[in-house]
């Protein structure tokens, strides 16, 4: 028989609590300590949770009748280390002096050789538990909680200790007095002195502390680690209650710790933050979490500093202005070529291109590693917009106050200036006799390479009452009263989810992959780097733009929907590692917006095989549009064979071009040869045999153009049409050499060029080259004013103020809306079939732009519509129509 220690519950083949989850521990090792009375002072009264090293007990110190909290160190653990580091605890608490330490009350050893610890009872619920519950902070309650945590860091710091396991189920708001609440340290399970060395069982290799939190010194058992080392988890800390998630993801521990040591975390402007407000804060996180200690703030009290300023500076910018201090001509915003640790230079300075419209000159400048001054005499707000687009792009620049500048200031009363406020505890309820409440007594499981210690000491949130006779009268009114609260709650959606949550949770039914509580993720594997990086990054752009509108109203059924995007360079042997990562245990529900043909080719078997759906590739390939069509793939847009026929009947219906004049030059792979076939296909209607269709083609991935072109050359003047199949650097440079050679025909590409990117890439290689070449297009244009484009291009102002509207990014929030729509039909209880036969059920959705989508068991193909667009001198588009019958 086990027992779980959080909730007492009695299993008889089970590890973990189906309640709360928690590890379950045999009946007999919570019996022994139970009920009795240890140095004639303190009775144990219930048990908090269980570890392999000690059991943590509620307990009532008798002499002043009051809630105490005692550790017991099992006797098969106190042995010389386990008893050294048990009393090395206790004597570094008892030290600590500090009103946000827990305190130590009592230590000693017992006749049967276990060891006992007695410690405040405190009264509150963890940080992990808070944000679990609430997501993100706001920048106020961050500001207290980083307040008092850095004094309580402080001063084990101060007498030369290091926490060495900061992290959010280790630090507690706790209720003092009536509402008053405090931020208190636990655990110093595996702190030490700086002069002391470490146990032995802490020399024997294992990594002492959490994944994520600790620090890489500990990571690679660096002999030394300094309080810098709780400096790093103070980061990661700061990133958790700003997002709400973990500052790193993995399959493990193991996979946890590489990830840390491969660089900094993802960047807060690609997570939706609850308080956006608290995107200033990141270079504080950044800074904390350098990979290198000596470029870490060297103490709390100056990365406490920077956090103040960030965040004073970030409330006053979004004050209202009647009552906001005002300020003229007081910043500059400085930039010295220095990059966050993981960050690519010529990313960088593509990313800043493409922001500030930069010249090739005015880029290498930039980087040139002088000190510039980007922009002075601006106000706040606007120095802080320069910092957000610097570091979007991974670069880190720095805003300074001028020397000389001028400020009107207001009086302001000093509630109105508050940076900080305490976080409030709901009043709690009073647990029956024999249970407890509160946190949950320990993690299931540590991750592998971590060592298995003693929990951290648990607080419960209620004492121990008695049921006595006039309890049991009241019961029946009670029950009514209960019965007619339950029934009204219903009626609110959040209380409904939670209900619906409840009853799967008895029938045991675990969530897929993917779903949690509070979210949906979704996966996404595209380039992010290489020549179709613009790609990869517009449509994520046009992915979380709409993920990021519908949880700002109330995400889908109570969850907000996050993407997790991993970088393939447009390689298919890493896509397949991407897709493998995204469908582990604890990866995504679903994937959506794959870009590329051979990429999306090389997953799709695995994605078949797991039975997960793939909506919304960037992709026009036939493989992903089967007839019959494969169950668990799902597409946007027209076929490339759909948009290679219409630009070659465009060719010869509307540009009067001979079909024996047309010719091709496209990507040596699946993606080439799937607009190929469509331009065979559609030349066979017009009486032309493949063997009398000139083809050019290159390598992907590659710059290497010169054998395409030389190739096409000698056929020039036969030539008045070349239709191209490629990324948007192989046709600029190809159009470009043509150009040049003397070509006056027409070129025209399909979709997956990207219009903006191509026309950036003329923008630097010569406008003039780019003029009049078509493209054809699986949205309308972006600046149109179909109600589903205008409602795009206002939430892609509202998040995303410094992009500006494409066809690709377009696609990728139409792409989100329809897969959106089916997750919210079916329902708080999702599965991938619902899921899937909600799609099937879409016919004739109207989203507002131009043309309906519908699916069906047999077509997974929601659109077969086409515009066409044509590319200026100055890089914009014009719609072009491309049949006679079309409606631009």
């Amino acid at each position: 028989m086990k027992i779980c220690p959080a909730c007492q519950l009695t299993y008889e083949n089970a590890d973990f609590c189906p309640v709360d989850g928690a590890a379950l521990i045999e009946r007999n090792q919570t019996d022994s300590w139970l009920g009795q009375i240890i140095k004639d002072s303190y009775r144990l009264e219930q048990i908090i949770s269980s570890g392999p090293m000690s059991v943590v007990y509620l307990a009532r110190q008798l002499a002043l009748d009051r809630l105490i909290v005692v550790k017991m160190l099992r006797p098969g653990n106190a042995d010389v280390d386990g008893m050294q580091l048990f009393f090395r605890e206790a004597r570094i608490a008892s030290q600590l002096n500090h009103p946000n330490v827990i305190q130590i009350l009592d230590f000693g050893g017992l006749p049967d050789g276990a060891a006992f610890l007695a410690i405040e009872y405190l009264h509150g619920e963890t940080l992990s538990q808070i944000v679990e519950q609430r997501g993100g902070l706001t920048l106020e309650n961050i500001v207290w909680v980083m307040e008092q945590t850095c004094a309580g860091l402080s001063a084990m710091h101060q007498q030369q200790i290091v926490h060495r396991d900061i992290k959010p189920s280790n630090i507690m708001v706790a209720r003092i007095s009536g509402d008053s609440t405090v931020v208190k340290l636990l655990d110093f399970g595996i702190s030490k002195p700086l002069h002391e060395q470490d146990l032995g069982f802490t020399r024997s290799g294992a990594v002492m502390g959490t994944p994520g939190y600790l620090a890489p010194e500990q990571i690679n058992g660096a002999s030394h680690i300094d309080q810098r080392a709780d400096i790093y988890a103070l980061g990661a800390v700061l990133f958790f209650l700003i997002t709400g998630q973990r500052p790193y993801e993995g399959e493990s521990g193991q996979q946890i710790m590489a990830n840390q040591l491969a660089g900094s975390p993802t960047p807060l402007a690609s997570i939706p933050v609850p308080d956006f407000r608290n995107l200033a804060l990141e270079p504080v996180i950044r800074k904390a979490m350098l990979l290198v200690p000596e470029q870490r703030f060297a103490d709390t009290q100056s990365l406490m500093e920077q956090l103040r300023t960030a965040a004073n500076a970030t409330k006053l910018a979004h004050m209202p202005s009647q009552s906001a201090i005002e300020t003229f001509s007081q910043y500059q915003f400085v930039f010295s070529g220095e990059l966050f640790p993981d960050t690519d230079v010529a990313e960088a300075q593509t990313r800043l291109r493409q922001q500030f419209s930069l010249t090739k000159d005015q880029s290498d400048a930039l980087f040139s590693g002088k000190r510039l001054v980007i922009k002075k005499e601006i106000d706040l707000a606007t120095a802080q917009r320069y910092e957000q687009l610097f570091n979007e792009a991974g670069a880190v620049g720095h805003i300074e106050e001028m020397s000389d500048a001028t400020r009107i200031v207001p009086t302001r009363s000093r509630d109105d200036m508050s940076l900080s406020q305490p976080i409030t505890l709901p009043k709690s309820v009073l647990p029956m006799s024999g249970q407890a409440t509160g946190s949950n007594s320990m993690h299931p499981s540590r991750p592998t390479g971590t060592h298995s210690r003693t929990p951290a000491v648990i607080v419960v949130t209620g004492q121990p009452v008695k049921a006595t006779q006039s309890n049991r009268r009241v019961w029946p009114y009670v029950l009514l009263f209960l019965i007619t609260i339950t029934a009204g709650s219903l009626a609110i959606p959040a209380v409904r989810y939670r209900a619906t949550d409840w009853i799967t949770h008895l029938q045991g039914i675990p969530h897929p992959r993917g779903i949690t509580r509070d979210q949906i993720i979704l996966g996404m594997s595209a380039p992010f780097s290489g020549p179709a990086r613009e790609l990869g990054r517009t449509l994520e752009l046009g992915i979380k733009t709409r993920l990021k509108e519908i949880n700002d109203n109330g995400g889908i059924n109570g969850r907000d929907v996050v993407l997790r995007s991993l970088n393939d360079s447009y390689e298919p042997a890493q896509a397949k590692i991407n897709v493998g990562k995204l469908l582990a245990p604890d990866g995504a529900f679903a994937l959506i917006g794959n870009v590329g043909t051979p990429t999306t080719s090389a997953v799709l078997p695995l994605v078949l095989q797991q039975k997960t759906l793939l909506f919304g590739p960037l992709s026009g390939s036939d493989q992903f549009r089967q007839d019959p069509a494969d169950r668990y793939v799902f597409n946007y847009r027209a076929s490339y064979g759909e948009e290679t026929e219409a630009i070659v009947k465009y060719f010869v219906q509307e540009r009067n071009i001979a079909p024996n004049r047309i010719a091709a030059f496209i990507q040596n792979d699946d993606f080439g040869r799937d607009g190929l076939d469509g331009i065979i296909d559609a030349l066979r209607s017009f009486n032309i045999k493949h063997t009398d269709l000139r083809i050019a083609s290159y390598e992907r991935n590659s710059t290497q153009f010169d054998d395409a072109i030389g190739h096409m050359l000698p056929y020039i003047n036969d030539i008045e049409g070349i239709v191209i199949v490629g990324t948007y650097l192989a046709s600029a440079r190809f159009t470009a050499a043509m150009r040049k050679a003397g070509f006056k025909g027409t070129i025209a590409n399909v979709s997956f060029v990207d219009s903006a990117a191509l026309a950036e890439e003329f923008k630097a290689i010569g406008g003039q080259y780019g003029e009049g070449v078509i493209i054809s297009q699986v949205v309308p244009m972006p600046n149109s004013f179909a109600d589903g484009v205008l409602r795009y291009r206002n939430a892609l102002q509202k998040y995303y103020p410094s992009e500006s509207p494409s066809h690709v990014s377009l696609e990728g929030y139409v792409a989100t809306s329809i897969l959106c729509e089916a997750l919210q039909q079916a329902g708080r209880k999702l599965d991938t079939e619902e899921v899937i036969g909600e799609l099937e059920k879409i016919k004739g959705l109207d989203i507002g732009i131009g043309t309906t989508l519908s699916f069906s068991p047999s077509d997974h193909q929601g659109s077969h519509r086409i515009w066409g667009t044509m590319l200026n001198r100055d890089g914009s588009l014009t719609a072009v129509k491309l049949t006679h019958n079309e409606h631009i």
